[in-house]
């Protein structure tokens, strides 16, 4: 994510921008061009608390995580019944 387009979706100012995602326009403005991972996940998680909520993003991420879960047994059971037996 570029720096430019996370200031714009967050409200468009470094004041709005550190607000969001609770830092100092000081930290902002020494953000680079071109976002680390870190920071891109913070500005990710403003915008998900902002125009989805929490309640909301949890029970996505506990849907997700079931999921997985349900999808890495399944595997499992599969590969028994294709292994051979001893």
């Amino acid at each position: 994510m570029k720096k430019d387009e996370a200031i714009r979706l967050l409200g468009g100012s470094v004041i709005k921008t550190a607000n969001a995602v609770g830092v100092t326009s000081q930290a902002v403005t020494q953000w680079p061009d071109d976002l680390p991972a870190r920071l891109s996940d913070r500005v990710l998680a403003a915008l998900s608390r902002r125009y989805v909520g929490e309640s909301a993003v949890l029970a996505i991420a506990q849907t997700s995580i079931e999921h997985e879960m349900r999808a890495a047994a399944s595997g499992k059971q599969r590969a028994l019944e294709l292994s051979p037996a001893n």
